[in-house]
C-alpha cells in the first residue's frame, strides 16, 4: 500500500499501518496512512451474462419429448394404418374369393355339396371378415391375421400384404345363419394356400394338394 506525504514523497507501507500515522522520510511530517484493509470471505462471483432456468428446460425436454413421440407415432402406426386401410376392401374381398372357391370345390368333390341342387350354397359375407388390424405397428406387417365365419363354418388366417396370397384353417359341412347362428355342426375342416391370379379363379391347395374343379358353377 501506497503513503503520501504533503511534501510529494510518496512511501511504500505495509497494509497494517492503515488509519495509524507515520514520518515522511524525506521531511518528518506526519503522514495519516489512509485505505481500507481487505476484508476476508468468499470471493463474489460475477452474475452470468446467460442463464437458464431449470423450470425452462424441464419444459423444453417435455415439448421436444411430445413432438419426437408424435412424429414417430405418425411416421409409424398412423402411416401404417393408412397403408392398411388402402388395401382393406382389396384384402377382404380376395379372402372372401378365395375361401368361398375353395368351400365351392372342396364340399362338392366330397359329396357335402352339389351344385346342380340349389339351396346352402357355400358364400361368405364381406363383413363377416374380421382383421386384426396394424393399430401400433411401426410399419406395415407383412402378414395380417383374419378370422371369419360363413355359411358352412369359421375359418382365419393369415393374409400377405406383399403378394396377396392367404393362408386359412376352414370349416365345412356347418350351416350357419347370417354367418351367426349355428343349424348344424361342422363335419371338417382343412387347412389351404390361396392366391388370386389376374382376377381369375384362384389358385388353391388344401392339405397340399392342388385344387381341382369338379362341376361346372358359378363362383
Amino acid at each position: 500500500m501506497n503513503a503520501q506525504c504533503a511534501c510529494g514523497k510518496r512511501m511504500v507501507v505495509s497494509d497494517a499501518l492503515v488509519g495509524k500515522t507515520i514520518r515522511c522520510s524525506s521531511c518528518g511530517n506526519t503522514v495519516l496512512v489512509k485505505g481500507a484493509p481487505i476484508v476476508a470471505g468468499k470471493p463474489q462471483q460475477a452474475n452470468p451474462s446467460f442463464y437458464i432456468s431449470p423450470t425452462t428446460i424441464t419444459l423444453a425436454v417435455v415439448v421436444g419429448g411430445l413432438l419426437v413421440t408424435g412424429l414417430l407415432f405418425y411416421f409409424g402406426p398412423m402411416r401404417a394404418s393408412r397403408q392398411w386401410e388402402a388395401m382393406d376392401q382389396k384384402a377382404t374381398g380376395s379372402v372372401r374369393n378365395m375361401i368361398v372357391f375353395a368351400l365351392k370345390v372342396y364340399t362338392s368333390a366330397n359329396g357335402n355339396w352339389d351344385p346342380s341342387k340349389p339351396g346352402n350354397t357355400p358364400w361368405i359375407e364381406s363383413h363377416d371378415v374380421q382383421w386384426n388390424r396394424p393399430m401400433m405397428s411401426w410399419g406395415l406387417p407383412r402378414k395380417i391375421e383374419f378370422v371369419g365365419k360363413s355359411n358352412r363354418g369359421s375359418f382365419s388366417g393369415l393374409y400377405d400384404t406383399e403378394s396377396g396370397e392367404i393362408e386359412a384353417d376352414v370349416l365345412w359341412g356347418g350351416r350357419t345363419i347370417a354367418g351367426m347362428v349355428d343349424l348344424a355342426k361342422t363335419q371338417g375342416g382343412f387347412h389351404m394356400l390361396g392366391k388370386e391370379i389376374n382376377g381369375k379363379d384362384p389358385e388353391v391347395t388344401v392339405d397340399g394338394k392342388p385344387l381341382k374343379i369338379v362341376y361346372n358353377f358359378d363362383r
